[in-house]
């Protein structure tokens, strides 16, 4: 007589086992099958690789042979396959769904107050095991032996259950966090691509060449209080010491649009030079130089030995500009093209000391892509686009700095961040393509060109205050050491033409406030109010970086539509003081032709940020 239930066969001896003689607890399960990998025979049963397969109720089951009777084909529920009707057969089906709970409960799946719907369809699931011999029976090997643990991949997405991992130490163990935070950066890694294969160049959001829209979160926060507040996995770039407040691990990824705004007005600009007067060097406005751009981001963070240590990785793009003008404006012997591009890299770590105190730090893991484009003044003859010559430098680098970060809960309501991100000089090595100088044609060539970019040191401080548990106020400062920025020194390799452009940035600041309020534990809505302090100075400020003092206003929304997963949504709106122009430079000429090229311009600016990230809580 066949067994009523599904027997698995072992691949090496052939032998069916049925709960009777003493199978393991897959004997005791209904409707299942084990689907052998390679062939008969030839792959030992505890260390050949297997998929257990729960199939739906209209799909047909194969029942295993038993005592020399051929295979028959059975429907999971029928009255033939469970040989009962009626009554009988409904409380057999209800007997058999609760075997198959505490065998799955066994094999490492947290069944969490199932009802009967959620434990059906978790019937219907499809999951994969290996070595799953260890609950059939059949022969065994000393290599299977070692193996007897199941490893569970993937989870009943149908029940919506989470899924154990297991075969990776004993629960609890440092090797068991270690595996699993391995696991969790390849899927991590999938994520990671996407996010750098979408990396376009930035915008000036303010600041220079600065862009503080790292996170939506902070775009709807106006940017405040990002060194303390640490309620996401983007903390690992505001401050990585935050990690240890997150209740678990948490990914996400999204993006910011930037639509700026720029109106420059010639205020007489003027050349001249030994043959030519001053004259005006006249040519169009120069249209709206910047394009929408998007700047994205990616933040991953997982906690170790109960949330103590915590790991983290992000990808973020801080610093960059995208301005191009057109070929025949006024200010084209400043500036045509000016472009930066940022990827930043930040592995992370955090460590949490006692209840009070937490501290973290992490690589900035920087590529950076520079270009600049302007034209060439033929300073005898009077300024006519025809006759200009034009210069193209680009080239790119890596660099390497540091952040580190401190958090301190000062009272359960009150927490204090500061955080430092290290400064980063960038040696960019490129090419020159110089074409069309009539004055002296032997300058028309393509050489390699090299240039430093310093990039600021940063240091923040932050508090956040919960004057109740669904309102949180909160404020920060930062200090920007822009001072080292002093010029831009091209140097060319054959020596010939070398040229530097003086910047003279100053240090800046910027403040901040703003305040969050959950209305339910589904919605929360955010505000804030931002002052951004520009570091050009009038007298050196160019076409290149036309920046001014700002404003921020945000606003921010974030749903909860289930307790894993989040959708965030912001708006910012920029406000500049006017920007102003006068700058009087030397040409390339000048220690021949007394070349000087002025110019002077004034107008406005205003920029919008639209920031979406989704966010994924494990």
């Amino acid at each position: 007589m066949p067994c009523p239930w599904i027997a698995p066969t072992c691949a090496r001896c052939g032998t069916w086992r049925s709960p009777r003689t003493g199978a393991g607890r897959a004997s005791t399960r209904p409707d299942l099958q084990y689907l052998r990998s390679g062939q008969r025979g030839r792959t030992p049963c505890l260390s050949g690789r297997r998929r257990l397969v729960v199939p739906s109720p209209r799909e047909p089951v194969r029942s295993a042979p038993g005592w020399g009777d051929s295979p028959v084909e059975q429907t999971p529920g029928s009255a033939r396959s469970l040989k009962l009707s009626g009554e009988n057969a409904r409380a057999e089906a209800a007997r058999a769904d609760a075997r198959q709970a505490r065998s799955l409960a066994a094999d490492g799946v947290r069944l969490r107050n199932l009802g009967p719907f959620a434990l059906r369809r978790l019937v219907k699931a499809r999951v994969t095991v290996h070595n799953p011999n260890e609950l059939s029976g059949g022969c065994q090997t000393p290599s299977a032996a070692r193996s007897r643990e199941p490893v569970w991949r993937g989870h009943s997405e149908a029940a919506g259950l989470p899924v154990e991992d297991r075969g990776v130490g004993k629960p609890g163990s440092v090797k068991r966090r270690v595996m699993i935070t391995l696991r969790a950066a390849k899927a991590y890694g999938v994520v990671l691509g996407t996010a750098i294969l979408v990396t376009v160049p930035g915008e000036a959001g303010a600041g220079a060449f600065y862009i503080p829209q790292y996170d939506t979160n902070a775009v709807g926060r106006a940017f405040s209080g990002g060194a303390a507040l640490a309620t996401g996995a983007e903390t690992v770039f505001a401050n990585p010491a935050g990690m240890t407040r997150l209740p678990s691990s948490q990914v996400s990824i999204g993006g910011s649009v930037l639509i700026l705004h720029l109106d420059l007005e010639d205020r007489g600009s003027t050349a001249v030079s030994n043959f030519v007067a001053t004259t005006p060097i006249g040519g169009n406005d120069g249209g709206n130089p910047i394009d929408t751009a998007i700047v994205p981001n990616f933040y991953a963070a997982h906690g170790l030995l109960d949330n103590r240590l915590w790991l983290g990785f992000g990808v973020s793009a801080p610093f960059g500009i995208s301005v191009e003008y057109n070929d025949q404006w006024f200010g084209r012997y400043d500036s045509i093209e000016t472009e930066l591009t940022t990827i930043n890299l930040s592995p992370a770590v955090a460590y949490r000391l006692d209840d009070v105190v937490s501290i973290g730090a992490g690589l900035n893991v920087q590529y950076a892509d520079a270009k600049l484009v302007q034209a060439i003044w033929n300073p005898i003859a009077p300024p006519n686009p025809a006759l200009d010559g034009r210069s193209e430098i680009k080239g790119d680098t890596w660099s390497v700095g540091f952040n580190a970060g401190v958090l301190l809960n000062a009272t359960p309501n009150t927490r204090f961040g500061l955080h430092y991100r290290s400064s980063i000089s960038h040696n960019i090595r490129g090419t020159a393509n110089i074409s069309g100088v009539t004055v002296d044609p032997t300058l028309n060539r393509q050489v390699g060109v090299e240039t430093t970019i310093d990039l600021p040191d940063i240091i923040s401080a932050a508090v956040v205050h919960e004057p109740t548990p669904q309102l949180r106020l909160m404020g920060e400062f930062q200090w920007f050491a822009w001072s080292r920025f002093k010029e831009l020194d091209f140097r060319f390799d054959d020596g010939v033409g070398n040229a530097a452009r003086p910047e003279n940035y100053r240090n800046s600041v910027t403040a901040s406030v703003a305040a969050e309020y959950d209305i339910t534990e589904a919605w929360t809505v955010r505000s804030g109010f931002r002052f951004d302090q520009t570091p050009t100075r009038s007298r050196f400020r160019n076409t290149s970086v036309p920046d001014a003092d700002s404003f921020w206003l945000g606003a921010g929304i974030s749903y909860r539509p289930t307790a894993n997963f989040s959708v965030d949504l912001a708006y910012a709106v920029t406000f500049f003081r006017d920007v102003k122009i006068d700058l009087q430079s030397p040409g390339p000429f000048a220690p021949v032709l007394a070349e000087t090229i002025n110019v002077r311009a004034s107008g406005s600016n205003r920029g919008d940020t639209v920031a979406l990230n989704l966010r994924y809580t494990f």
